[in-house]
C-alpha cells in the first residue's frame, strides 16, 4: 500500500520520493474493473474487424488475390500464419482464429496466453496485407503487446471467477512500472500527435481541421456540411492542438482528482466522436474510445459495481510483478529511441540496425493524426477497355466511365480497407501495388487494357470558395497495362 499523502517542502529528496511513491501507486495506478471494461470493448471490435474482413478474405489475404505471399515478404517465425499456405479457405481460418481469440480475450479466459495469441495474430494478419493497415491497426497491436504485462484478467473475467480460492478478495487496482508503461503509451499517442501538429503553422492559425475535412476520401455528409464553417473550425482546430500537446501532461503528472480525469476522459472520447462523425478513418477512434476506459477512477468503479449488484470490497492497491514493468520499461524505452531515430538518423545501415527490432515486432510510436497540410486530395478510377471497344470503371462496378468527380467518395468504397488500398496506391512507395492490383483486375473480365488513374485538385485555404477547387482537375496515371489474351 502506497500513502495517499504527499510531504510539503520544495525540492527536499524525501517530498520527491514522497511525489514519485503518489504517482506510481495513486494517480498512475489502474483500476482492474476499468481494464476489464478495456478488455472486453478490444476484443469485441477485434471480433467485429475480423468479421468484415470475412468477404474480402480471397481478395487480400490469400495468393487468388492481387498480393501474394512472397510479395508480402516473410514474416517472423510468430507471424507466419498466412505464410504457411495461400489458399482463400486458410486465410478464412486464420480470420476466424483471431475473432474466437478476440471474444475469449473479452470474456477473460486464459486471459494472458490469449492475450500472446491474439497479438500474434492480429500481427500476422497487419503483415499479410499491409497496404489496408490504418493508425488504429498500429494503436490495437501496441496495446495488445503491452497488455501482455498487466493482468487484464483479474478481474470481471472467466479467469477471476474460475480460480476464486476462497474468501480471498482480489485487489481493485494495479500499480507499477506495468501501469506506468501503459498510461505512458496513451500519453505518446497524443503528447507525439500535438507535437506534430506544432510544427506546423497552419494548426496555429486555426485551419488544421479546414484541411483534415477537405480531404475527400475520408470526409463524411456531416464532415462535409460543416466545412463552411470557418470560425467554427478554427476555434474547433487550435482546441485540438492545445488538447493534445497539453492535456497528456496532467494525464501523466497531474494529482488523481477524481473530476479533473473525468473531465480529461470526457475532453478525448468527445474529441474521438468528432473524429468519428466527420471522417471515416477506419478503427482508429473506436480503439481509442475503448483505451480510455482503462483510465476510469476507482470511485467510479466501485459506484458502478454496487449498481450491478458487486461488493467493491478488497485491498485497494496490488503491485504488478518486478520482471513485467521491468520488460515493458525496456520496450517503451526502445520505442522512443525508436521514435528518435526515425527523425534524426539519415537513411542507411545504422538506421536500418536501430529500428530493426521494433520493424519486426511490428510496434510503433509514430502518431501524425492529420498534422501536415494537405495540398491535394481527389479520387480514383480504374478504366478498362472491352473487347468490344467499350469503356469502364472497374471501381464502378463496370459502369461506363466518368470523369465526372463523385459528390460521396466514400460511397464509392466497398469498405474502409478498400478506401485505404484505392487511395495509398496513389502514392508513389505504393506504385507496386498498384502494378500487382492492374495485373490482377486484368485476370477478373475480358479486358483489352486496363489503367489506374488518380484525378486530383488543389486544396485552397478557407476564403476560396470549395466549387472552385475543382477547375483544375488533373489525371494522373499511376499504371496501365495491356492484358494477355485469354
Amino acid at each position: 500500500m502506497v500513502a495517499d499523502t504527499v510531504v510539503e517542502g520544495g525540492s527536499d529528496p524525501a517530498t520527491l520520493r514522497a511525489w514519485m511513491h503518489r504517482q506510481l501507486g495513486v494517480t498512475l495506478a489502474i483500476d482492474l474493473r476499468a481494464l476489464a471494461l478495456m478488455r472486453v470493448a478490444l476484443g469485441l471490435l477485434i471480433a467485429w474487424d475480423m468479421m468484415a474482413r470475412w468477404e474480402d478474405a480471397t481478395t487480400l489475404y490469400s495468393d487468388a488475390g492481387f498480393w501474394s505471399r512472397a510479395q508480402a515478404g516473410k514474416p517472423l517465425f510468430l507471424f507466419c500464419f498466412y505464410d504457411l499456405s495461400g489458399e482463400p479457405s486458410w486465410a478464412r481460418l486464420g480470420l476466424g482464429i483471431t475473432a474466437g481469440l478476440a471474444l475469449m480475450f473479452a470474456a477473460g479466459w486464459l486471459t494472458r496466453p490469449v492475450t500472446a495469441l491474439l497479438w500474434a495474430m492480429v500481427t500476422a494478419l497487419h503483415l499479410r496485407q499491409g497496404w489496408v493497415i490504418q493508425g488504429g491497426d498500429d494503436l490495437l497491436r501496441n496495446f495488445l503487446f503491452f497488455g501482455l504485462f498487466l493482468p487484464l484478467g483479474r478481474r470481471w473475467s472467466l479467469d477471476a471467477r474460475w480460480h476464486h480460492r476462497g474468501d480471498e478478495t482480489p485487489p481493485r487496482r494495479v500499480a507499477g512500472l506495468a501501469a506506468v508503461v501503459f498510461y505512458v503509451q496513451l500519453f505518446l499517442l497524443y503528447f507525439l500527435a500535438g507535437a506534430m501538429k506544432a510544427h506546423h503553422a497552419h494548426w496555429w492559425q486555426g485551419l488544421g481541421i479546414h484541411y483534415a475535412l477537405s480531404a475527400d476520401h475520408f470526409v463524411t455528409p456531416l464532415g462535409r456540411s460543416i466545412h463552411g464553417y470557418s470560425t467554427l473550425l478554427r476555434v474547433v482546430g487550435i482546441g485540438t492542438l492545445l488538447l493534445e500537446f497539453i492535456v497528456p501532461f496532467v494525464l501523466l503528472l497531474g494529482p488523481p482528482s477524481e473530476r479533473l480525469r473525468g473531465v480529461l476522459i470526457a475532453a478525448f472520447v468527445s474529441l474521438h466522436v468528432g473524429i468519428a462523425l466527420t471522417l471515416q478513418i477506419g478503427l482508429f477512434s473506436f480503439v481509442c474510445m475503448a483505451l480510455w476506459l482503462f483510465t476510469v477512477p476507482t470511485s467510479w468503479m466501485d459506484r458502478l459495481e454496487a449498481r450491478l449488484g458487486g461488493r467493491p470490497e478488497g485491498p485497494t492497491v496490488a503491485a504488478s510483478p518486478r520482471w513485467a514493468g521491468y520488460v515493458s520499461a525496456a520496450f517503451v524505452m526502445v520505442l522512443i529511441l525508436t521514435q528518435a531515430v526515425r527523425g534524426t538518423v539519415p537513411s542507411g545501415a545504422a538506421r536500418t540496425a536501430l529500428m530493426w527490432p521494433m520493424a519486426k515486432l511490428r510496434l510503433q510510436d509514430k502518431w501524425s493524426l492529420f498534422s501536415g497540410r494537405r495540398e491535394r486530395t481527389g479520387w480514383v478510377a480504374a478504366p478498362a477497355l472491352l473487347r468490344d471497344g467499350r469503356e469502364v470503371d472497374l471501381l464502378r462496378h463496370g459502369a461506363p466511365l466518368s470523369w465526372t468527380r463523385p459528390e460521396d467518395q466514400l460511397a464509392l468504397y466497398p469498405n474502409q480497407r478498400w478506401r485505404k488500398l484505392w487511395v495509398t496506391m496513389r502514392k508513389e512507395r505504393a506504385h507496386r501495388a498498384a502494378k500487382a492490383y492492374v495485373a490482377w483486375l486484368c485476370t477478373t473480365g475480358p479486358y483489352k487494357r486496363v489503367s489506374y488513374v488518380y484525378v486530383r485538385h488543389a486544396i485552397h485555404p478557407p476564403d476560396r470558395p470549395m466549387d472552385q477547387w475543382f477547375e483544375r482537375e488533373e489525371r494522373f496515371p499511376i499504371h496501365a497495362q495491356w492484358c494477355p489474351a485469354k
